[in-house]
């Protein structure tokens, strides 16, 4: 699928769906949120179950899921083990 997919990028090869993202750099900080805002917000994770079923099928038939498994310890162990959590951010 290629390197560093982004995740419309990856709703289109996964699923063959365009996600649209207008409202990428639109004001987030404002306050109430425009429908279209909230709309964008919602599509965002709205796919996220079905690729990672899409994905997780793929790693195993290929015999690589545990390769990811051992990935993500990996990392969970990295950022558990942070000492002083008042220097966090500057990891």
């Amino acid at each position: 699928m290629g390197f560093s997919l982004g995740y419309q990028r990856m709703t289109e090869a996964l699923l063959q769906i365009h996600v649209p993202k207008g409202e990428t750099r639109s004001n987030w900080l404002q306050r109430p949120l425009t429908a279209s805002q909230i709309h964008y917000a919602a599509l965002d994770v709205a796919y996220l179950p079905t690729m990672y079923e899409r994905l997780r099928e793929s790693l195993t038939a290929k015999g690589r899921w545990t390769w990811l498994q051992e990935e993500c310890a990996t990392v969970l162990q990295k950022f558990s083990a942070v000492d002083n959590s008042e220097d966090y951010y500057k990891k």
